[in-house]
């Protein structure tokens, strides 16, 4: 599998936020992204088309040519639908860096690096071979199919205003993607991934619990879902990549504590949060 390195954008990318003009939205999308700023928010007249030709555009000019990490779904709750008026989930792109790789203490990352850090536990799917047309089954989709991972994705929900906030502005700055956190993976066909049940922990009290059908009721119609809708944003899909569906249970707001997660089938996952 492609070995990431978890290294801060600003130093990948070797230039200065400072210098991007914030003319055109995507700039906007990539100053906030590169200062740690609040993600700007366009409002009702923006379109979900729209919406996607920016994350486009934002995604290409931060990956400065590198590979993406992989591609991640969100509002694939019914619930997540709903707040924002819409029924369909959303995509986005996981950047070159955002996957944490572990300290000599393990996992550990700092609230002070993120405006508003949030939690959530899902699965990770990564395909055996590149895929660049859409897939028009699931039992396609799992012919495609290596290995299915515990994630923790640890989304930046930083908007100044979550009263206004749209389900476009969401898609335009890439589904708040920051930083996740991926375990060992297994084969598919030893995990049901859509009766898995997942637990959280922090500092030993049981925070939340979910099962792997609360994404879009089905983990198979979510990823099959989130591949081609990544495919028809002009995204090919390539093996070492991770795929993940979206939230099993609630988002929550993180706070410093240790955390376990606990996958049936998968394991568990532990970091820190300071």
């Amino acid at each position: 599998m492609m070995r990431l390195v978890f290294i801060p954008m600003l130093l990948w990318l070797g230039f200065s936020a400072a210098a991007l003009s914030a003319d055109q939205p995507y700039q906007q999308v990539v100053s906030a992204y590169q200062q740690r700023q609040s993600m700007p928010q366009f409002g009702t007249p923006l379109t979900v088309a729209r919406a996607y030709q920016i994350q486009k555009q934002a995604v290409e000019h931060l990956l400065d040519g590198a590979p993406a990490a992989g591609f991640k779904a969100g509002l694939t709750s019914v619930a997540g639908q709903e707040k924002f008026a819409v029924n369909h989930p959303v995509a986005g792109v996981l950047l070159a860096g955002s996957r944490l790789q572990p300290a000599a203490a393990g996992y550990r990352l700092a609230l002070s690096r993120y405006n508003k850090l949030m939690l959530e536990i899902e699965l990770g799917f990564e395909m055996a071979a590149a895929i660049t047309e859409p897939l028009a089954s699931v039992d396609e989709l799992k012919r495609q199919l290596k290995a299915v991972y515990p994630v923790i994705e640890l989304p930046d929900l930083g908007f100044a205003d979550m009263s206004t906030l749209t389900a476009s502005d969401i898609i335009a700055n890439n589904v708040a993607a920051r930083t996740v956190i991926v375990g060992a993976g297994q084969s598919p066909a030893r995990v049901d991934v859509n009766t898995l049940a997942v637990k959280l922990f922090l500092n030993e009290t049981l925070l939340l619990e979910g099962v792997g059908s609360d994404a879009m009721g089905d983990q198979w119609q979510a990823l099959l879902w989130l591949v081609n809708r990544s495919i028809a944003n002009g995204w090919t899909i390539e093996p070492g990549q991770i795929l993940i569906t979206g939230a099993l249970g609630k988002m929550r707001v993180a706070r410093p504590g240790r955390y376990t997660a606990e996958f049936a089938g998968l394991g568990r996952i532990d970091w820190v949060i300071e």
